[in-house]
């Protein structure tokens, strides 16, 4: 039993790690991205509309938490999802994002309000009177 509840705590601890890291909006493009198949790092720039430096910047960050990998041919850097683990997380954000945009499913289950113009803002504590130890 303390094995395979090792086991979860670890799988946990890196789904944790790669979410972190894909909680970035420019991070999170870039995934979306590269759903699609590899892209050189001046495809993935001009699709942000970013200098080369902060897209690079980001790109090696993902790469240090195993999110993407890459390639080299020449002189040019070619880039992909590493493995079938993002590609699974990316289909739960998908489901999540659709369940969300028909009501299915409510941001106020996790103390957000979808309200201000479209951004998503956090509720007063006033309004979680609910929930123990806010009164």
């Amino acid at each position: 039993m303390v094995a395979s509840t090792d086991l979860a705590a670890g799988i946990l601890l890196r789904a944790s790690r790669v979410l972190k890291t894909l909680g970035h909006p420019v991070r999170l493009e870039i995934i979306k991205y590269l759903q699609s198949g590899e892209r050189s790092v001046a495809e993935i720039q001009n699709h942000l509309g970013m200098i080369q430096s902060m897209t690079s910047q980001h790109l090696r960050l993902m790469y240090k938490k195993g999110i993407v990998q890459f390639r080299r041919q020449g002189t040019t850097c070619y880039y992909s999802i590493a493995n079938e683990f993002i590609y699974k997380i990316l289909t739960c954000f998908t489901e999540g994002e659709s369940k969300l945009k028909s009501g299915e499913w409510d941001m106020g289950w996790f103390g957000y309000d979808v309200e201000e113009k479209g951004r998503t803002v956090e509720r007063e504590k006033s309004n979680l009177g609910c929930i123990p130890g806010n009164s």
